[in-house]
């Protein structure tokens, strides 16, 4: 069931610091952890919409996308996950 037709919700910009895959999931971490690789220099995480898996479920799934730029601003990579 969608949850309503909102628009996106800009969660966190981050000019110093892409984003990093961890598990095959995107997220946004505070600093530099060894060994994990990071996507771009700079990153903007949004949620672009939430659903329920039914009218009973007390369960909100959220659709977010990772936003990855390079030191020019220039987008190199989106992620979208749940």
């Amino acid at each position: 069931m969608i949850e309503g037709n909102e628009m996106w919700r800009i969660i966190e910009v981050n000019n110093r610091f892409g984003f990093v895959i961890i598990n095959e999931r995107p997220m946004h971490i505070g600093n530099y952890i060894p060994g994990v690789t990071v996507v771009g220099t700079q990153s903007v995480r949004t949620i672009l919409g939430s659903y329920r898996g039914s009218i009973l479920s007390i369960y909100i799934t959220h659709v977010d996308a990772f936003w990855a730029f390079d030191e020019n601003s220039q987008l190199i990579d989106i992620q979208v996950g749940k």
